[in-house]
């Protein structure tokens, strides 16, 4: 694993970048991925992610080359999006069985918080579709390879998951 440290100030990130040395490393399975240089406790604040642009779903393709890869889902129709390609923010990396979840606060700021104790090193890691309603329609649906026990296979967001999983509830009742 390849780490490339970055110098963060008591205040970015809500001083969350620096009391967990968040980093940027690399590695085969993830490629660029952001960690912690220290572990972070359960239940702890791994970082705070501030409500950088605030754009609304026909907004965000033209604002970043990126478009919803940059961006984290706040609302029905409100993404806050990262003001640049290389913030950290950008480096969280998907899990179907996640050591982080994503708590939104009133005014937009995004709370990444352990749902477990996190080692030094490990990617920290949020479920996608816990805050993504549709991914499909907004072109960044992807195959998953976390290597959970659970894993879903194919990430679409949760109102696509949910329809999934209404069609098959539905397909038992008719064959039942």
């Amino acid at each position: 694993m390849t780490t490339v440290e970055t110098p963060a100030s008591e205040t970015e990130y809500g001083g969350t970048a620096k009391k967990w040395q968040l980093a940027v490393a690399s590695n085969d399975a993830l490629g660029d991925s952001l960690i912690a240089n220290v572990p972070i406790p359960k239940g702890e604040i791994a970082m705070i992610l501030p409500p950088n642009l605030l754009l609304s779903h026909s907004e965000v393709d033209v604002k970043s080359a990126r478009g919803f890869n940059a961006a984290v889902q706040v609302a029905e129709d409100l993404f806050s999006m990262s003001l640049a390609d290389d913030d950290l923010d950008n480096y969280i990396a998907h899990n179907c069985e996640p050591n982080c979840r994503i708590e939104i606060k009133e005014d937009y700021t995004v709370h990444l918080v352990a749902n477990r104790d996190i080692p030094a090193q490990e990617p920290l890691a949020f479920d996608y579709e816990s805050t993504e309603w549709d991914m499909v329609s907004q072109g960044v649906d992807f195959t998953c390879n976390c290597g959970s026990t659970c894993c879903r296979k194919h990430i679409i967001g949760w109102k696509r998951r949910q329809q999934l999983q209404s069609d098959a509830e539905w397909s038992v009742l008719i064959a039942g």
